[in-house]
């Protein structure tokens, strides 16, 4: 088993990616739902925030970018050497087939990607990529909600009522700051991604899009050892 960490606050908003049509596996200007080549796993994974460095992150469409900073946020040589590579799943799920989070876990280790949906013309996607920071699943919000609420939270968001209206309800992971992207691909379209909004509700955007957080997510490398309790008040600290 590993541990995960999905870090709490957002390290700013950019595209998931935003690849001009005929880049890489882009099909379109709103880029690609396919993160084992998307622009913001690179960032991740080998550029700005893997290094703790500055430099430029997605932003908009047909490959434009932003200024970003993470010298303060960003992964030290020290914690890179405490991250495992993980294989990350990425089965997506259809609209209208798996509005809870069950269904989403489901989907997340399946095979719909838009392999055989959507407009992606027979270009085949792959259904698992190998790297050391990722983004959370659509599942991973709805497990952290209380049960029996979380489902409410992967209809549209008009349907405000149905997903949580007390802080009790509503996992560790909502804030009402800032809306965040996941890894997972919605498999009816090419370009589009899963997302959670301020009001917490899953829902879909072009990955493209600039307006979501950013949370990145790691698995600790099996040897670590930790202290605390993993409560607000004695959290978990790494001390080897």
């Amino acid at each position: 088993w590993r541990i995960k960490l999905i870090r709490a606050d957002s390290i700013g908003k950019y595209s998931w990616d935003n690849k001009a049509s005929g880049t890489g596996s882009s099909l379109s200007n709103y880029g690609s739902n396919d993160w084992s080549d998307a622009a913001l796993n690179t960032v991740l994974n080998s550029k700005p925030y893997w290094n703790r460095s500055s430099g430029t992150c997605p932003y908009g469409q047909q490959g434009a970018t932003t200024s970003c900073n993470f010298t303060s946020n960003g992964l030290t040589s020290t914690s890179q050497g405490q991250i495992e590579t993980m294989k990350w799943r990425l089965g997506g799920a259809k609209w209208d087939s798996s509005r809870s989070t069950d269904g989403f876990y489901t989907s997340e280790r399946g095979s719909e990607t838009c392999t055989t949906t959507g407009n992606c013309s027979g270009k085949t996607r792959p259904t698992t990529t190998n790297g050391n920071v990722g983004l959370p699943y659509p599942s991973d919000w709805g497990y952290t909600y209380a049960k029996g609420v979380a489902d409410g939270c992967y209809n549209t968001p008009s349907d405000s009522g149905k997903c949580g209206s007390t802080n009790a309800q509503k996992g560790w992971m909502f804030s009402t700051s800032y809306s965040f992207l996941t890894i997972s691909p919605w498999a009816d379209y090419s370009s589009d991604v899963f997302t959670v909004n301020a009001s917490g509700h899953v829902h879909y955007e072009s990955a493209s899009n600039s307006y979501y957080g950013v949370r990145p997510v790691v698995y600790l490398q099996s040897n670590i050892q930790l202290s605390g309790e993993g409560s607000v008040n004695s959290p978990y600290t790494i001390i080897g």
